[in-house]
Formats: C-alpha cells, sequence, structure tokens
C-alpha cells in the first residue's frame, strides 16, 4: 500500500486536490449539516406544518448536494488500512443515500396522500392526483427508515472524525475546513 500525503499531515507538504474538498464542497457540506438539524428539528418538536414547509425549501439543495458529491467523486483516502476506507466510504453513501430518498419521498407524500403542499401559510396548493395508498405508505417507511438511518451513520460519521482528529492525527479533519482550489 502506498502512503498517500494530505496537504495537512507533513508542514509544508504540497497540496494534493484529489486528496482535498473544494470550497463548494466545504459550503454545501455544512449547508446541508444545517438544513438536516433544521428538519430534524422540526421532526422532533412535533411542527408538521414547519416541518413540511422546510422540507419544501430544502429538499432541491438537498438533492443537488448529492448528486454534485456523486458527480465529483470523493477525495482519496489518507494512508489506512483499506477495510477501514472502505467503511468510512460507506457510512458516507448512507450518509449520501438517506438523504436523496429522505427529500425525495419528502416531496411525494403530499401528492401520495392527497394533502395540500402548504409552504409557511403562505402559499398552499394540492396536485391534481386522487392519491395512493399503498404507495404512501411504502414511501413513508422508506422516509422514516431512512430518518432512523440518520443518528446511526451520522454517529459512525462522527466516530471516524474523532478516530482521524484525536487517534490517527493525520490531517484528514482539516478536509471539511480548509478547501482547496482544485479539490473535489
Amino acid at each position: 500500500m502506498t502512503e498517500t500525503i494530505l496537504p495537512h499531515d507533513v508542514p509544508n507538504a504540497k497540496a494534493d486536490p484529489a486528496a482535498n474538498y473544494s470550497l463548494l464542497s466545504v459550503i454545501n457540506h455544512w449547508l446541508s449539516v444545517l438544513a438536516i438539524l433544521i428538519m430534524v428539528a422540526t421532526q422532533q418538536l412535533d411542527l408538521p406544518s414547519i416541518h413540511l414547509s422546510f422540507g419544501l425549501l430544502l429538499a432541491l439543495p438537498l438533492i443537488w448536494r448529492v448528486v454534485f458529491r456523486l458527480s465529483r467523486g470523493f477525495p482519496r483516502t489518507p494512508n489506512q488500512h483499506p477495510t477501514i476506507s472502505f467503511l468510512e466510504r460507506l457510512i458516507i453513501i448512507g450518509l449520501l443515500a438517506a438523504i436523496f430518498l429522505l427529500a425525495v419521498t419528502g416531496l411525494i407524500m403530499p401528492l401520495l396522500s392527497g394533502t395540500a403542499y402548504n409552504f409557511f401559510n403562505l402559499v398552499s396548493w394540492t396536485a391534481s392526483y386522487s392519491g395512493n395508498q399503498a404507495a404512501l405508505e411504502m414511501t413513508q417507511q422508506v422516509h422514516l427508515f431512512c430518518a432512523t438511518a440518520l443518528l446511526p451513520l451520522f454517529l459512525l460519521h462522527l466516530a471516524s472524525f474523532a478516530r482521524h482528529a484525536i487517534i490517527k492525527k493525520n490531517g484528514n479533519t482539516l478536509r471539511m475546513l480548509k478547501p482547496l482550489n482544485g479539490g473535489k
């Protein structure tokens, strides 16, 4: 296995765009974190109309975030056992899949249930579709499963962050704080 040097691994090491994130990726990441926290908070506080309104506002940016990340690819992993790299990548792909499915299912549940799309009580509209109970139930189950999966995936992602920051001290965690021109 060859060693991958991140720009923060060694003082004055040459920056490697393939091992880092771009400014747009970093902004995307942190705005997505904020969006998800808003969605979780409105759900936990049992504010369904506000949850739906924020969902309508944030669904397309979150879908774009997932498509953007997948189209850009992922930065090269640090020098570590390939199994660890695979598991860390699997966690990130799980998070992206959950975010994507939450956004898509959240957008179509009102359509399938025949209820109104209500945007902060400012604008409301109902699609001219009578609904489909079986499709609605399946969509609700996917939405609930993905929402439930977010916490363990986030905790695993956070544990990976802590491993790199505290134990390995390999600079990997700085990639989401210090973007690099030409990064992924």
